[in-house]
This record gives structure tokens, C-alpha cells and sequence, in this order.
């Protein structure tokens, strides 16, 4: 059984606490569910909360191209 470590970042939608990153270990080729479960303990989630997973990815590369295109 082959596990991963991921660290995530959560943020509250309203606003009302600080951005904060979670490490948490989860198995290699585990699903969605897993992460959740994980991070939900992680992070003590209360009964009345609810936690949305979401992939941001920032191309850093677009940024750079565009700066020597400019340039």
C-alpha cells in the first residue's frame, strides 16, 4: 500500500479565518473521498461545515512568455 503526502492550503468562503495549510497523508492512488476525510480531521471540521475541493493551477509560464514577448 503506497501512500502520498500532499499539503493544502484551506480557505473559509466567508471570510472569517486566515488561510491556512494542512499536511496530510493519503494513499497513492486513493480518490477524492480520501483527501476529504483526511483533511476534514486535519483541520477538526465541525458538523455544520462543509469542505469543496478545488484545483487551482497557476501557469507561470504564460507570465514569463508574455514579459519577453513585451520586452
Amino acid at each position: 500500500m503506497r501512500v502520498t503526502t500532499m499539503t493544502v492550503t484551506v480557505f473559509y468562503d466567508d471570510g472569517s479565518g486566515l488561510p491556512a495549510q494542512y499536511t496530510v497523508t493519503v494513499l497513492k492512488h486513493g480518490c477524492c473521498k480520501d483527501l476529504s476525510q483526511a483533511l476534514s480531521t486535519a483541520c477538526c471540521l465541525r458538523s455544520d461545515e462543509s469542505l469543496l475541493l478545488a484545483e487551482v493551477i497557476y501557469i507561470f509560464v504564460t507570465s514569463v512568455m508574455y514579459l519577453l514577448i513585451c520586452c
